[in-house]
């Protein structure tokens, strides 16, 4: 929890980063264990695209900064685009010139002290290399939490998130990865943000891909 390289921290759903059951002599266990502090990441090491820090990472080591002359104010985190020097790089789950939006389309949801129930469907589609992506943002009251379980439907397994599932972003820090859910066999872990919102985006590249999530403000 404390590397770091060119000032940008671990991060398990690095596109770099090694699969859980990678080179696992018994393929039922993981050769990689999370830290219990980062437990609801052991599903999700490995992301299926390159992440906000991937791509800053290649930019710092290429000094690609240098091609900007002048800057620019960028918002959650968000960085200068280096392909178009007017504009922000955002994190996933902001958009804008500014990263001061949410995505085109997301789905705003209020949520209270009393557990709600939401089933999340993207229907199968015909096959891309370009995600398809639901946003959903879980609102809860200033000063409260966003307490959420997942739980994937279905019976198809790819051994591994890169085609569906969920990306939940919990951290008040929008930079990092968020945890990935795809794994029907698996008992999900309850996700708690760290502030009164939850980022929760289905993604498929064509396929079907069904999940549910409960969720409830806590203290």
């Amino acid at each position: 929890d404390k590397t770091l390289l060119r000032d940008i921290p671990y991060e398990f759903g690095s596109n770099m980063h090694y699969y859980h059951k990678d080179f696992a002599k018994d393929e039922s266990r993981p050769a990689i264990y999370a830290k219990p502090a980062y437990k609801v990441y052991q599903e999700g090491m490995m992301g299926r695209v390159p992440t906000f820090y991937d791509i800053l990472g290649v930019n710092k080591h290429f000094n690609c900064a240098a091609n900007c002359k002048s800057s620019v104010s960028c918002s959650n985190g968000g960085v200068q685009d280096v392909n178009n020097c007017s504009k922000c790089l955002c994190p996933f789950g902001w958009a804008g010139d500014k990263c001061d939006q949410r995505p085109a389309g997301t789905k705003k949801m209020l949520v209270t002290l009393e557990t709600q129930t939401k089933r999340i469907h993207l229907p199968a589609g015909t096959k891309s290399t370009q995600y398809k992506i639901d946003y959903y943002l879980l609102q809860a009251p200033p000063g409260k939490k966003v307490q959420m379980t997942p739980e994937v439907l279905g019976t198809r397994w790819s051994n591994s998130c890169d085609p569906m599932g969920l990306e939940v972003k919990f951290l008040k820090d929008a930079r990092p990865s968020g945890i990935q859910v795809c794994d029907w066999r698996v008992q999900q872990p309850t996700i708690t943000s760290e502030t009164n919102e939850m980022l929760v985006a289905a993604y498929s590249l064509g396929d079907q891909f069904a999940a549910e999530i409960t969720f409830k403000a806590v203290n």
